[in-house]
This record gives structure tokens, sequence and C-alpha cells, in this order.
């Protein structure tokens, strides 16, 4: 029993000993009401952190290294499963966590160019960006991906087009046949493609996150980054001398076609992107 509750009992008070009763009740109500205010803030910080690492989307980029980023809800990656040993190579030395999913394409399209999987003077040459969300194809974060990152390429000066998957008819009649998604037939058929031994029709009816699960259970414990940055430093030697190739039978044909030009062989090069970018955009508009 309390000093304080023995005076009332009593009904005898010392003012010192009401006073250090009142106090030390109130540094016990406050340090209660301090801890319970830090076990909430605590509560909605973690809460908050998973929230935001919560995959929301899956954004498939194909080239020939193909690869898959995990989004959050603000379209920030958080995972990166490369699904293929070029993609591996690939992405030996990027960091995509945390970056905007058009800004962790841009430097995926960047890199393979520079390791020679695009060919900026070649015509033709294209990105394959697929969203899926909930196991279905998200139409409009596929266009609004592509949107961004073919204006980061052409701001880039890189005649590269940016397009979505198209589903055949057969892809829509087996979505039909098994009663699911045709999302979920391409991102099954994709993974499979990649990993034969993946399995068969079950993955139809597995989340898109299981099937994940077992594509790095496959994968094991990741690649040998040291052979994979040789068979990259490889890649961009090749690459570097294909571009070289390319460049000087593009120079001597506009020099043969243009006899007399001022122009430089940079500056022709440099056109001749311009070009290629300009025809990509009356595509779009065209579309």
């Amino acid at each position: 029993m309390s000093n304080l509750k023995r005076a009332f009992e009593r009904k005898t008070f010392v003012k010192e000993d009401v006073l250090a009763q009142i106090n030390d009740s109130q540094r016990r109500n406050f340090n209660f009401g301090w801890l319970l205010a830090l076990g909430l803030t605590l509560v909605l910080f973690v809460s908050g952190l998973q929230w935001v690492n919560t995959s929301a989307s899956y954004v498939a980029v194909d080239i020939n290294p193909s690869i898959v980023l995990t989004t959050n809800p603000w379209d920030k990656v958080v995972e990166v499963e490369a699904l293929n040993e070029d993609a591996e190579a690939l992405l030996v030395n990027l960091t995509l966590i945390g970056l905007q999913v058009d800004e962790a394409v841009e430097l995926i399209v960047a890199e393979a160019t520079e390791m020679g999987y695009i060919d900026l003077l070649a015509e033709g040459e294209v990105v394959m960006v697929t969203a899926y969300n909930r196991d279905k194809v998200d139409e409009k974060l596929s266009e609004k991906i592509r949107e961004r990152v073919q204006e980061r390429l052409e701001n880039r000066e890189m005649a590269v087009h940016v397009v979505g998957h198209e589903a055949v008819a057969e892809q829509k009649e087996l979505a039909n046949e098994l009663g699911v998604t045709l999302g979920k037939v391409l991102f099954v058929q994709k993974m499979m493609e990649k990993y034969p031994e993946l399995g068969g029709e079950e993955l139809y009816t597995m989340p898109i996150k299981d099937i994940m699960a077992k594509v790095k259970e496959l994968r094991g414990n990741g690649p040998d980054k040291a052979a994979l940055e040789q068979k990259k430093a490889l890649l961009k030697q090749r690459a570097e001398n294909k571009i070289q190739e390319r460049t000087q039978e593009m120079v001597q044909e506009y020099r043969e076609e243009n006899p007399g030009t001022e122009l430089t062989d940079e500056e022709i090069i440099r056109q001749e992107v311009r070009e290629r970018i300009e025809e990509i955009r009356q595509n779009r508009k065209g579309r």
C-alpha cells in the first residue's frame, strides 16, 4: 500500500510525502505513455516497411537477356531476377533496387547496348516490356513504363523501340480452357521457356510469387560472379568491334551518297541515330 493511501486512511498528511507520491505517480504514468507511444510507432514503422516492400507488380524485360523486376506499390524496384546467363552477366554490376521501374529498365537497355545485345545502328531493335499485376497483364502499367522508357531512351539518342507483349490466338484460347488470365499464361510460358524443368500445367494454378520462388530454387546459390565479369568483358569487346565496323560502313555509305559533305564521322552517326529516333516517334503516333 502506498504512503499516500495510508495517509488518506489515517487522515494524516505530510506535505513532502504527498508531493513525493504525486511526482512518483506522474513519472510512472509518463514512462508508460512514452513506452506505449514508442511501441505503437515501432509497430507502424515495421508495418510500413513491410508494405513498402510488398510486391505490387512484376515487370518482365526481354532483349536477349531476360529479367524480371518486382516492384512495390510506388513502382520502385524491390527485387531483381535474372532468367538466363546473359541476364546474370548484364546485372553483375548494376544496382537496380530502390530505383523507379522506368529508370531500372533504362539502365538495363543501356547496359545491354554496351554489351552488344542491342545495335543502335540496326533497324528494328526492340525491347519488350510487360507488366504483370495480380496474375494478369497490367496494360495500363505496361504502357506507362513503355512511354517513360521510350522518352528516356530518345533523350539519350538511343534508337530502340520499346513494345509490349502481344498475345497470339493460341495463348488466348489456352487461357480460356484453363480458366486463368491471359497474363498468367504469358508469364508461365515465359518461365517454362527459360526453365523447362520448372514444371507443367500445374504452374498455371500457382501465384506468380510462388513460381518465382521455384525459379530461385532451381538457380541455387547464384552465379559465379568472376565468370560473369569475364563473360561481360568479352561481350563488350565484341560489341565495340561490331560497332566500329558498322559505323565505318555507315559513314562510307553516307559519304558515297553525299559527296562533298562537310559533316564529320561523328556528326554522320548522330544524324543517322536521330533519323531512327524520329522514325520510332512517327510509328508511335501512328498507333
